[in-house]
């Protein structure tokens, strides 16, 4: 399957089977929209989530039009910033709450983008700071060094 150090294969599994085998739940299908070689981006068009566009480090074995499979730790799920001069964003995504799940001192919530759900996982001060009860919509950013992704299989 693949081999590294624990830490390594959890943040970047080697193939959605590994993923799906460590139990990561932010799995999802886009199709590559192109690369940017002047910025090192490939663009990816999550059409389940609204056509959102989101760009990641450049993967120029990857065809513009290719369907892949691509993830995200619900760590790499942020929300905005308490200061707003040092809100930058790499690929803004709006969701609905459906869920929280309280873990103590940190949170697992569901974000409804579109027709997939997306887990984010946050301190509670966060949590409770940007009021993320059910039904309220919030736009976070998907840190693009945090996305992974592969070729589709299937």
């Amino acid at each position: 399957m693949q081999q590294g150090t624990p830490a390594e294969v959890l943040s970047r599994p080697g193939s959605v089977a590994v993923a799906r085998l460590l139990g990561h739940r932010n799995l999802f299908s886009a199709r590559v929209a192109g690369h940017e070689t002047s910025t090192g981006v490939t663009l990816l068009q999550w059409e389940a989530a609204n056509g959102t566009t989101l760009r990641l480090p450049q993967q120029p074995e990857l065809a513009p039009g290719q369907l892949v499979q691509w993830m995200i730790a619900p760590a790499a799920v942020r929300l905005p910033s308490l200061k707003p001069e040092l809100h930058l964003s790499d690929n803004p995504v709006t969701g609905r709450v459906e869920a929280r799940l309280n873990l103590g001192a940190h949170c697992q919530v569901a974000l409804r983008c579109g027709s997939e759900r997306l887990w984010l996982a946050a301190q509670n001060n966060l949590v409770r700071h940007h009021g993320l009860e059910p039904g309220r919509e919030i736009t976070v950013d998907l840190r693009s060094k945090g996305l992974t992704c592969w070729p589709h299989v299937g």
